[in-house]
């Protein structure tokens, strides 16, 4: 997905490419140290392109007693590191599982 689709400003978009990143994939794996912006300026852009992503890929979501489904149009690394993090499961641990094209992450047990 090009890079047009994050809405950046033509100077963040000129310094990106001139590091080698044209595409919203490359951004969404990427670290705010990686982007070159500042902290704050490289997490807005990253969370940006992982929105983004989550949004045009995700087809369907099934929640369950004991687990989230979330059916993906296309399960590339960049979609999964985006999607994990939109739903706020990236940096846990719960049991979060890539099977084909559906991701299936498993609730804690109520007590």
């Amino acid at each position: 997905m090009q890079l047009h689709k994050l809405n950046l400003t033509p100077r963040e978009q000129r310094v990106l490419e001139s590091m080698g990143i044209t595409t919203v994939e490359q951004v969404a794996l990427s670290t705010r140290y990686d982007l070159g912006f500042g902290k704050s300026r490289g997490d807005a852009i990253i969370t940006r392109a992982r929105n983004v992503l989550a949004y045009e890929n995700i087809k369907g979501i099934d929640v369950g007693e004991d687990r989230v489904v979330v059916v993906l149009v296309n399960p590339s690394e960049a979609v999964v590191t985006s999607v994990k993090d939109v739903l706020g499961v990236l940096w846990t641990k719960l049991d979060v599982a890539l099977e084909d094209a559906e991701l299936s992450i498993s609730l804690p047990k109520k007590t």
